[in-house]
């Protein structure tokens, strides 16, 4: 129809699959043009497609981030919810608890146990380190069930994971104390000198209590402590000391005065020097107080610097119950058959006596000897302890604390009466050994006096740390300006040099003047074996050295020496330094027929030189006297106690130390009284203990 209408202007095409349509154009169109403005439109609907398509995926993107978005939410909902119960449950059982943690005990192992282990796996996993990493994927992560604690065998890594849980629970509730925030607190009170503004900025930052809450805290656990039935061993021997406590730092918890400057009061306490070692006659029981209701103990309380104690147990401790009396008018000599004989050594003293000089001399003698050959070998305290059987750790419980001090008279009668109350004198015991320094014995023993039967029950003993500590200013009053001075002023300078004239530091000036001792001792045997080459010396020599060779062949050690066949070099082997030690007798016996030519050496020398005598008074009879009291404490040599002190009262008594010039004769004196029982118990070891259990680490009662 078209073509007839048009004639030739129109043409048609037709392709070979007439399914694709039929093409009619004008003549003269222009094919190109008309493809790409064709082209054009369809790159348009294409684009707009594409756009819409792409705003699409927008939106389902955004979809999908929303979808996982509301996902990690519900998931951290979910794990907050989980250890937020977690913490809630351990915080109320936490602060409902009527027990006080105990930080003297402090495990971090048991700390980790008491956790949710949900909790604590979180915060382990939370924080594990690439190391852990490894070490979970290796081991593999079982169960949530159970507290994971890894391969730290040295708690390294476990403490600052328990820390972030004890921030999380006091974070949580200020009621709640952690055991290790308490004791990170105690123990920053301690090192700072008790200050308020260091405890109170870590408080701010989380890492401590309050100073008011370690307050509560300490004073809780007193009461706690007090309420206690617990019993030091019914059948085993016990005995009560009181000494002074004192705390001068500026910003002690306990304070005394208006300005609260320090404390300077008295504590009381019971010690079982060896449980093992049964007592067939005394039962001491451990001291307690009758129990006290909750109720009773908030309502009637009284302050007491700031702690708040129940006023009934402070009523108790400052008011008991008189149980002395009155002073006796009726005046009795116990010591009426004294005769000078009692206050000589005994035979077996003697004997305890000589083994000690032995052993010196043996120490000296071989430690002179292992130097000639570069034998490097430790010192005294080492040497004596090598032997020393197992050491049992004594018994400790304290009674009370007094806001008395503890060097007067009306104080250690107030102790003596409390001491009656808690021990039950006269109902489960009949006597009780009471331990005091030296000012604090000898009102001891003057109140024995003036109340007379009333006290029969104490049996005063002086503490034998403090006798030892009072002869370190005898002799620097002796020996420093003789010669000492010239020594201390190398070594030590200013301060310390100040400290340990004085005196006020036991560990220095012991430790100087057991150095001086050893040195000097050493020097007289290298002058003696020099210049006294008799056969006894010797034989003593060479038979050592052939000790000493099959000593190092024993041990594998190669000698090196120099061109003109010195040796070179210190031997320092554990090995041999025990196989030495082991032949400490054997020395000893060695050393027997060359002590007495050495002994007659120093009698000539003295007869020669005036120094040569007073510097050996030093070393064999002075310091040794000292040392073997020092050596008694430490190894319960009750013999050889008793031998050094009778050789050290003529110091006491040179010296003008009144008070020990008085004590010492009165307790040998006083020792003729005890029970038999007692002095048994005494030679048995009784009169040291032992805090840690460590051999040779006594300490006098």
């Amino acid at each position: 129809m078209l073509k007839s209408c048009l004639g030739s202007a129109l043409h048609y095409w037709v392709p070979e699959s007439l399914n694709t349509g039929r093409m009619v154009y004008r003549v003269g169109t222009d094919f190109m043009r008309c493809a790409h403005s064709q082209l054009n439109g369809h790159k348009k609907s294409i684009d707009e497609l594409q756009a819409v398509n792409k705003a699409l995926q927008n939106k389902l993107d955004d979809l999908s981030e929303s979808l996982q978005a509301m996902k990690k939410i519900e998931c951290l909902d979910e794990t907050l919810k989980v250890t937020r119960q977690c913490i809630k449950s351990y915080v109320s059982s936490s602060v409902n608890s009527s027990e006080l943690p105990d930080i003297r005990c402090f495990d971090v192992h048991d700390e980790i146990q008491k956790l949710d282990p949900v909790l604590w796996n979180f915060i382990y996993r939370l924080t594990a380190n690439e190391i852990e990493e490894k070490e979970l994927r290796r081991d593999v992560f079982y169960s949530w069930e159970n507290s994971y604690l890894g391969m730290d065998d040295s708690c390294l890594r476990l403490f600052p994971r328990l820390f972030i849980a004890s921030c999380i629970f006091n974070a949580q509730s200020s009621k709640c104390g952690q055991p290790l925030h308490l004791l990170l607190s105690d123990v920053l009170d301690k090192y700072s000198g008790s200050s308020t503004e260091l405890l109170a900025i870590s408080n701010r930052l989380g890492a401590t209590v309050s100073k008011e809450s370690l307050k509560r805290f300490i004073s809780s656990r007193c009461i706690q402590l007090d309420k206690e039935p617990n019993l030091l061993s019914s059948d085993s021997f016990t005995v009560a000391s009181f000494d002074n406590l004192d705390k001068n730092q500026k910003y002690a918890i306990v304070g005394n005065g208006a300005n609260k400057s320090g404390f300077h009061g008295t504590t009381i306490q019971a010690v079982t020097p060896k449980p093992s070692v049964k007592h067939d006659f005394t039962y001491v029981p451990k001291p307690s107080e009758p129990s006290y209701s909750d109720q009773s103990a908030s309502e009637t309380s009284i302050k007491s610097v700031s702690r708040s104690i129940p006023s009934d147990l402070i009523k108790a401790l400052k008011e008991p119950e008189d149980n002395i009396g009155e002073p006796s008018n009726i005046k009795v000599n116990r010591f009426t058959r004294l005769s000078l004989d009692d206050f000589s050594i005994s035979e077996g003293e003697q004997v305890a006596w000589d083994k000690h000089v032995s052993d010196l001399s043996a120490y000296c003698f071989s430690k002179s000897v292992l130097k000639t050959n570069h034998i490097v070998v430790p010192g005294l305290k080492a040497y004596l302890a090598y032997d020393c059987t197992q050491t049992e750790v004594s018994e400790f419980h304290s009674i009370a604390v007094l806001d008395e001090t503890a060097d007067s008279k009306a104080t250690v009668e107030l102790t003596l009466n409390i001491l009656y109350d808690k021990f039950q004198v006269g109902t489960k015991i009949n006597y009780l050994v009471v331990v005091g320094d030296g000012k604090s014995y000898d009102i001891l023993i003057k109140l024995k006096s003036e109340y007379g039967n009333a006290l029969d029950w104490v049996l005063p003993y002086p503490g034998d740390w403090h006798i030892l500590k009072n002869l370190l200013p005898v002799f620097i009053k002796i020996y420093y300006d003789a010669g000492l001075k010239e020594l201390a002023v190398k070594f030590h300078h200013g301060a310390t040099l100040k400290v340990l004239t004085e005196c006020t530091r036991f560990p220095m000036t012991h430790r100087f003047l057991s150095h001086v001792w050893e040195a000097m001792f050493r020097y007289q045997v290298e002058s003696f074996m020099r210049s006294h080459r008799s056969p006894g010396v010797a034989c003593f020599d060479n038979d050592f050295q052939k000790i000493i060779s099959v000593i190092l062949e024993s041990a594998d050690i190669t000698v090196s020496r120099d061109c003109n066949g010195n040796l070179e070099g210190d031997i320092q082997d554990f090995k041999v330094w025990s196989s030495v030690l082991e032949q400490k007798d054997r020395f000893s016996m060695m050393l027997q027929g060359v002590q007495v030519e050495f002994d007659e050496w120093r009698k000539q020398s003295s007869e020669q030189s005036e120094t040569f005598r007073f510097w050996d008074n030093f070393i064999h009879v002075d310091f040794m006297a000292y040392l073997g009291l020092y050596v008694a404490i430490r190894e319960q040599n009750w013999d050889l106690r008793n031998a050094s002190l009778k050789n050290l009262a003529c110091l006491f008594t040179a010296f003008d130390r009144h008070n020990y010039m008085r004590m010492i004769p009165y307790h040998f004196a006083d020792l003729l009284t005890f029970p038999l029982d007692v002095i048994h118990h005494f030679k048995a070891g009784c009169f040291a203990v032992s805090l840690s259990g460590d051999n040779f680490f006594f300490s006098g009662s």
